[in-house]
């Protein structure tokens, strides 16, 4: 899902919400700082539970770490998912 991601950021154009998950990734990215990955938070609600998305948005605010990393890293701890 990496390569998905990635290639998705690299577009380049602004994000555009279409529906209310996407309008969730977009306020996400905004209190994130991280405008740019906001089609990338859109993908991730694609594929995985509102719920869990929110966990690992709460977690990384709750550090006192709201940033793009942070968020990742609370999200792959969530899903169990190793660190790259």
């Amino acid at each position: 899902m990496t390569n998905i991601l990635q290639e998705v950021a690299r577009n380049g154009q602004p994000f555009v919400p279409h529906s209310p998950s996407q309008f969730l990734a977009l306020q996400i990215a905004r209190k994130l700082g991280a405008l740019s990955r906001a089609s990338e938070y859109a993908i991730l609600l694609e594929h995985y539970p509102e719920k869990i998305i929110a966990r690992s948005f709460h977690a990384c605010c709750a550090r006192g770490d709201p940033s793009h990393d942070s968020f990742l890293q609370a999200f792959r701890a969530i899903i169990h998912q190793p660190d790259p």
